[in-house]
């Protein structure tokens, strides 16, 4: 899933905006994880389209991004992100503690 990002053609649900403002995520992040990060989640079967969990450390930090690609158009849309907690991960910050549910970050 992780690919060359074209800046004209993504696509940031208000979700995504929402969270990269309340957790002051650059948006420079959110690319650099789409173009460089491990896809940890795949979900085929998203209502809004196949789409991923893809893992990476912009600024030395973990940031997850959950984004959807259409081949078609080339367009990605982000569809949340955020920092995952500590608590609900693993140390890898690749999968979740066994008491954590998809739910949350």
């Amino acid at each position: 899933m992780t690919h060359p990002v074209d800046p004209n053609r993504l696509l940031f649900s208000a979700h995504a905006q929402k969270r990269m403002l309340e957790l002051g995520i650059p948006q420079n992040y959110v690319i650099l994880t789409l173009e460089q990060g491990e896809v940890i989640e795949d979900y085929p079967e998203a209502k809004r389209g196949a789409c991923g969990l893809i893992l990476a450390f912009p600024g030395g930090h973990p940031l997850h991004v959950v984004s959807a690609y259409d081949n078609e158009s080339g367009y990605t849309q982000v569809i949340t992100t955020y920092y995952p907690n500590p608590a609900r991960w693993n140390a890898d910050f690749r999968t979740r503690c066994a008491h954590a549910s998809k739910k949350g970050a």
